[in-house]
């Protein structure tokens, strides 16, 4: 029996759905320390599929070594639709230890103690959905997969009451029928204060803003990313917790900058996808000083 229509055989039972809730947010609030490591769901990227065994190891070895959190990868099935993935991914979540789950790919660097310093500013209560926001051109907003979001249990709940989606266009972009599902709850992105925290980039690109005409044409004009010319230190948050587009060999240069080793992070561009675990997304300088910012605030 298909993935799917297992789904929707567990969509009968008797998950809770949450509605008619609005998510409530300050960044002064401090919810309960998280005592348990924060689950991490490392979705399967769409790029660079072969290379994806060396992006496992690697991330098994830098971040997700940390004990802060606990990494679990979803399998990449050849014959699963990207919403039959996301759906193994968030079956997984609530099994696990809460409140909050991070999902991402095993293109996203991660830095896990801003990550959990974050969620904790987080209610546990009312249902969260928080990420780097997006806007397609039908005007949906949503989170980036590619930067990762944080969802809690009853934002899980939501889901997995939720039908699943008729339209191929919902199975290959499932992060539009996530948001459409929660928004039906009114449940929406969550509109982080201050500069951004999750990144969609690499932070060679991030630190010198070299955003193509996507970023720029996928952004809601109270979410833009960095402007080309601003000073990083001003538009980017000294506790980031994401970046993408971040290879086998970039997320061990990055991490060796992160822990105080050589800080010397190649960045050459122009290359083929993953070609010597960097980044085909790459681009020009490696992004130390953006690196050796945030290790200072660590």
């Amino acid at each position: 029996m298909r993935l799917r229509s297992s789904c929707l055989l567990l969509f009968a039972v008797a998950l809770i759905s949450l509605i008619n809730v609005r998510i409530l947010f300050s960044p002064s609030t401090k919810f309960e320390e998280i005592k348990s490591p924060l689950p991490v769901l490392v979705l399967p990227s769409v790029l660079g599929p072969t290379s994806r065994p060396s992006r496992v190891k690697s991330i098994g070895v830098t971040w997700g070594a940390s004990s802060l959190i606990s990494v679990h990868f979803i399998p990449d099935v050849e014959t699963a639709t990207p919403f039959d993935t996301l759906i193994r991914a968030l079956f997984l979540a609530i099994t696990l230890p809460g409140p909050y789950y991070y999902f991402c790919n095993d293109h996203t660097y991660l830095l896990p103690k801003n990550l959990v310093a974050y969620a904790s500013t987080l209610s546990p209560s009312l249902p969260i959905y928080a990420g780097h926001r997006l806007r397609n051109p039908s005007g949906i907003i949503f989170n980036s997969g590619a930067a990762g979001y944080i969802l809690n249990l009853p934002a899980l709940k939501i889901l997995l009451a939720c039908p699943a989606p008729t339209s191929t266009n919902d199975a290959k972009n499932p992060s539009l029928w996530l948001s459409r599902c929660l928004s039906r709850s009114s449940v929406n992105a969550l509109v982080n204060p201050g500069p951004e925290m999750f990144h969609m980039y690499s932070p060679g690109r991030t630190e010198t803003s070299s955003f193509d005409k996507w970023a720029f044409s996928f952004h809601p004009s109270d979410s833009l990313p960095v402007s080309s010319g601003s000073p990083f230190k001003s538009v980017i948050s000294p506790h980031s917790i994401s970046f993408h587009y971040v290879s086998s060999l970039e997320g061990t240069l990055i991490h060796n900058c992160i822990e105080g080793l050589t800080c010397k992070i190649k960045d050459e561009g122009g290359r083929k996808e993953d070609q010597g675990g960097l980044s085909f997304y790459s681009n020009g300088g490696g992004g130390e000083d953006l690196v050796l910012w945030l290790r200072s605030n660590l």
